[in-house]
């Protein structure tokens, strides 16, 4: 993603220093996978989360932004990183847990991507092994759709969030409420160009926990 190339030298100030989610996701790891060492994390970014858990696991991460990944390597040298895309990324280890924090899983678009990332997450699963990711769902989007643009200030630096519905792209002959249309995130930090993501409607917080044979999901949405 070309924004993120722009975004990756302000992303920790702005997301801050992923203490919080990786103290939560530590207790989600030892609630499902007690006896798990080997973690992957789809979406790293600048190594934020996986920072915290280098002490206690062995890690690796995947991230399509070079300039993210650069990041990345400067905070958690030891970690095995790749620049892949996480729908079809190719990894020969196996891992205990794989997870996708931070809403990245929304940055899938289609549906068919949504069922290769999760076959390829199954495939590179140890037996017993889990997956651990978080997304917004439709319902949270329509929120932040209705508020008022997000700003936040950091250092001598400005972000603003607005989030708006773009249209489908469904045939004209097919009408669409305009509470079904996937809304769009664009991020303007004082840049010269607004930063666009397109995301897709979901569910909340989910843990997977996926064997050789058979994948059981566990849900809360909101």
């Amino acid at each position: 993603m070309p924004a993120y190339e722009v975004f990756a030298k302000f992303y920790d100030a702005v997301m801050g220093d992923g203490s919080e989610a990786s103290s939560h996701l530590t207790r989600l790891i030892q609630a499902a996978q007690p006896a798990g060492n080997n973690l992957l994390e789809l979406g790293c970014g600048t190594g934020s989360v996986l920072q915290h858990l280098q002490h206690d696991y062995r890690v690796s991460g995947v991230d399509l932004s070079s300039a993210m990944l650069s990041v990345a390597r400067r905070k958690v040298p030891k970690a095995k990183l790749f620049r892949q895309n996480m729908v079809d990324f190719k990894i020969a280890d196996q891992f205990d847990v794989v997870c996708c924090v931070y809403d990245t899983i929304n940055h899938v678009q289609r549906f068919s991507q949504w069922k290769r990332l999760f076959a390829n997450v199954c495939r590179r699963l140890a037996p017993g092994g889990c997956f651990i990711f978080d997304i917004n769902t439709q319902r949270k989007l329509q929120r932040v759709i209705a508020a008022p643009p997000w700003v936040h200030r950091f250092e001598k630096n400005l972000l603003i969030i607005d989030v708006t519905a773009l249209p489908t792209r469904l045939p004209a002959s097919i009408p669409v409420p305009p509470k079904f249309r996937p809304p769009a995130l664009s991020m303007t930090p004082l840049m010269s160009a607004p930063i666009t993501f397109e995301t897709a409607p979901k569910a909340v917080l989910a843990a997977t926990r996926v064997t050789k044979r058979v994948a059981a999901f566990f849900c809360v949405t909101s």
